[in-house]
Parts: structure tokens; C-alpha cells; sequence
């Protein structure tokens, strides 16, 4: 996880609820993109399953792939992740110290890159924390559903997921967006530092 850079804001209202889920958002803190040095919020969920409240901690947003890139060139042999990794900002063991229950895996290219390049370097992230997860498979499960977090929390392994970092990753092609959700995708921002054709970062000139 990324070092927290302020303090926890504690809070009690409603996220979402569907079928047997109810999910709230307890607290949240701002920290600082491993990546790009960018701020971003992190929250944690409480969710109920079947009228018992489960304790859930899930980190919507770590770089750890990107910084994999650059740091090993994706190279899983030559890092210990299990146990604390000094050059980076997430390893296994302190993941299951924290109490962290799910992950989402942000797969990111810079928005200085072309749009097909863009695509490129986020399916190759993809493709490797799929290979991370499967290598560590007794400590992670690769999941896409609600389900999936909560299948893989009684499992005691931490449910891991992806998010797109930047809409520029997709080359304004459709097409794009339904190969990242096929290869297990869920969520995407709009923009990352710049503007796309279709949307205005907050940090770019509208």
C-alpha cells in the first residue's frame, strides 16, 4: 500500500447495496501516486453479507505494477515479495499485516503516450500482475465480481483486481475498453494528467 500522507477521515454513509450486499464507506485519507507523485484517495469499506457485517479493507489504487516496470523490468525472480521489499511500496507481507482484503491493481500508462503505445503498456501491466497473482496464488485470487472479494476473504487470500489508470489507455476505441474488461478490468478513470478528446483533466488546460 502507499504510505498514507494525512490523517484517516472517519465517516459513516452508503456506498451502494445490491442483492445480498451492503456496502458503506467508513473512512478515507489522501496519499501520494507511487507513479506519478499525484494524489489520490483511499477509502475503507465496510460491507454486510447476509445481515453480518464482514471487516473489509479494500485499496482502490497501487502502482506497484508500474513500479515493477520501472525497478525490475517485471522481473518476479529478482524481488522478494515475500517479506518487506525496501524499493517498494508493496510486498505480500505487508499487505496481510495491514489486513487488506482486496487490491486494486492500477494498470497505468503515462498520458504522455500515444494513444496505440498507451494501450500497449497497460495490457502488458495487465498480463503481468495476472502473472503476479498466479505466482502467489496461496496469498492472492484474481477476481471481477463483489463475489470473487468475498469468496477469496473466507479463502483467507486477498482478492486482487484491475483499474485503468487514464482513458487515454483505450486509443478512443470501444472495441479497447471491452478487451480490458475481458481481461478483467473494472474500472476506469476518465483522464489521468491530461486531457483525452473526450474528457478534461483537472490538471490540463480544458
Amino acid at each position: 500500500m502507499t504510505d498514507s500522507g494525512s490523517l484517516c477521515r472517519i465517516f459513516n454513509r452508503v456506498y451502494c447495496s445490491f442483492g445480498q450486499f451492503h456496502i458503506e464507506i467508513i473512512a478515507d485519507w489522501i496519499t501520494r501516486c507511487q507513479a506519478c507523485g499525484c494524489q489520490t484517495k483511499r477509502y475503507v469499506f465496510a460491507v454486510t453479507l447476509g445481515g453480518e457485517v464482514q471487516p473489509v479493507l479494500i485499496d482502490g489504487h497501487n502502482d506497484f505494477a508500474w513500479a515493477m516496470r520501472q525497478l525490475y523490468n517485471y522481473d518476479l525472480d529478482v524481488v522478494g515479495l515475500s517479506q518487506i521489499t525496501s524499493n517498494l511500496q508493496t510486498d505480500l507481507l505487508r499487505l496481510h499485516t495491514g489486513g487488506v482484503t482486496g487490491q486494486f491493481w492500477s494498470v497505468y500508462a503515462p498520458s504522455t503516450l500515444s494513444g496505440a503505445e498507451a494501450a500497449v503498456t497497460t495490457v502488458e501491466q495487465i498480463m503481468f500482475i495476472r502473472k503476479f497473482v498466479e505466482r502467489f496464488s496461496q496469498d492472492l485470487a484474481f477476481v471481477t465480481s463483489a463475489e470473487g472479494i468475498v469468496t477469496a476473504h473466507q479463502e483467507g487470500r486477498i482478492a486482487s483486481l484491475l483499474g485503468l489508470e487514464g482513458g487515454h489507455c483505450i486509443d478512443e476505441s470501444l472495441t479497447i475498453l471491452q478487451m480490458m474488461y475481458a481481461l478483467g478490468a473494472r474500472y476506469m478513470t476518465l483522464t489521468h494528467n491530461h486531457n483525452t478528446p473526450w474528457a478534461d483533466s483537472a490538471t490540463d488546460v480544458p
